[in-house]
Parts: structure tokens; C-alpha cells; sequence
């Protein structure tokens, strides 16, 4: 999911709290039934045969009726379906994306754009706000550390998909820590950093298309020589701007849907301004 502009997150955010206030949906509470959700409205959700690399569509069918469709050659755990159709209602209600479907043009998510694409983020935050409120969000990770565990266990209590959990949690997290994406030819696609994270390290430049090092956890992880996925590691294996004295945790959380893989880095010292290299 590429990391949105705090202005459009709060224009999603806004699409989302009168999405539920005009159909009295609890946004206080996380809302398990988003099949239900769907029926209730008046929109159609299908299952279909389509291509192995698709999830999911969404197309206008006229009458300002919807059609969500699912791809029976998917095999969704139920997290999983329950983001996608959470994603693709983002689509019909998010209004540029509606304008899309209203010009007779599907909106396809697939294993292809599901990471890079805006629009494909746009729905994407819409499902995460949908699904993982706010203030029932910040309650459940107030005593998380920022790690694989966290990761899934946020997944499993809001049915979020890994990615997206991982990037509520930076996006919502108290924690120095950061999120880095990197991709099967070891290269980095993309690295968020939470608020406290980013405030401490305003001298230290992005990582965004850099190699991974081979003294990381994740270099021997995605070259299948060990299968560990936590370890402490020098903080300047990832950031070469900061010096070695200190450390930080490095966890590893495997994307099996678009070969890629989630690094979280969670420094032992919040204060990593002061390791910043002259």
C-alpha cells in the first residue's frame, strides 16, 4: 500500500465517517460483517473465475447499482476476503474512483498493482478505516511492541491483510520504529516511519530503492539460509547515517501474496537524533 499525504488520508477518513453516518454503520466497534454491510446496501457481491493474478473487481451496472466480484481461483482466508470487499466498497464510495466506474471502466485489484498503485491505496485506507477504527485501534496496540507478532495479531483481531495491519500500526504507533517493504531481488520499495520515528531522524535520508545489506536478518531470510524472523541487529545495517552504538530489532513479516517482505525496525533507544553520523 503506498504511504498516502495526510491530506488524503483525511479525506478518506471524512468518505468513511459519512459512508457510516448515511448508513448507520458503529464505527466504535470494528464491523465484522462486511458481506452483510454490502447486502444491506443494495449492492450485489459475486464470485467468479478470473485470472490467477486477480483478487477482485468492481464495476458500475447501471441505475447507480454496484457488482463487487471475487475470483473463485483465489484462495482468501477470511481476513483476507473480508479486506478485498471492504477495498473494492472503497472504490464505489471514494468519489474519483466512483467517477471511474461511472465512465463504464472496472476497477481491477490485483497481485500486480496492489502495492504501488494510489487508487489501489486510496481503497485500501479506506478499508483499514472502515474496518480498524480509530479509537478501537489505538485501545488494541497501546501495549504493542512493534514486531511480526503485533503484525498478526492486529490482522487476525480487525481481518486486515498483513500489509495493511503493518501500515495502521505506523501510521498509529506511539513507538520510534519504521516499516520497510523490500522486494524479492532484495532491493527496497518503499520505508515508513512512524511520527516519533520521523521526527528523531529528520537528518537521515530515505532508504526507498536501496540494496538490502547482507549483514540484515532479511538478506539470509529471502535466500532461505535461516528462518528466523527477529534478531538485533546494528541500526546502520538499514540507515547507514546513523552509527553503530546503537542497535534495534529487526522482525521479519513474509507477504505470500505479492512476493514481497515487511523489515520492522524498532530501535532501543528513542532518541536516535543523537547517533545521527557528522
Amino acid at each position: 500500500m503506498t504511504f498516502l499525504s495526510d491530506s488524503a488520508r483525511i479525506d478518506i477518513q471524512a468518505y468513511v465517517l459519512d459512508f457510516c453516518k448515511d448508513n448507520d454503520i458503529n464505527l466504535t466497534c470494528c464491523n465484522d460483517d462486511i458481506e452483510k454491510i454490502i447486502f444491506d446496501i443494495g449492492y450485489f457481491l459475486k464470485y467468479e473465475p478470473l485470472e490467477e493474478n486477480v483478487f477482485a473487481y468492481t464495476q458500475h451496472i447501471g441505475n447507480y447499482q454496484y457488482e463487487i466480484v471475487l475470483n473463485t481461483n483465489t484462495l482468501y482466508c477470511t481476513n483476507f476476503k473480508r479486506f478485498c470487499i471492504a477495498h473494492e466498497l472503497g472504490h464505489i464510495i471514494i468519489p474519483k474512483h466512483n467517477k471511474i466506474l461511472m465512465n463504464g471502466n472496472k476497477l481491477v485489484s490485483s497481485k500486480d498493482n496492489i502495492i504501488d498503485n494510489e487508487i489501489e491505496a486510496e481503497a485500501d485506507y479506506f478499508a483499514v478505516s472502515l474496518l480498524a477504527p480509530h479509537k478501537r485501534f489505538i485501545e488494541f496496540i497501546k501495549n504493542l511492541g512493534c514486531n511480526k507478532q503485533s503484525i498478526e495479531s492486529i490482522s487476525e483481531y480487525f481481518g486486515l491483510s498483513l500489509h495493511s495491519s503493518a501500515i495502521r500500526f505506523i501510521e498509529k504507533t506511539k513507538l520510534t520504529c519504521s516499516m520497510i517493504l523490500i522486494n524479492k531481488d532484495k532491493v527496497v520499495d518503499s520505508e515508513y516511519r512512524s511520527k516519533s520515528m520521523y521526527e528523531n531522524s529528520k537528518g537521515v535520508r530515505s532508504i526507498r530503492k536501496n540494496g538490502v545489506d547482507i549483514l540484515s536478518l532479511a538478506y539470509g531470510f529471502l535466500d532461505n539460509q535461516n528462518s528466523v524472523t527477529s534478531k538485533e541487529i546494528p541500526v546502520n545495517i538499514w540507515y547507514s547515517e546513523l552509527n553503530d552504538e546503537i542497535s534495534a530489532q529487526e522482525s521479519i513479516v513474509p507477504l505470500s501474496y505479492c512476493n514481497k517482505t515487511i523489515i520492522l525496525l524498532e530501535p532501543n533507544d528513542d532518541e536516535i537524533s543523537n547517533y545521527i553520523e557528522d
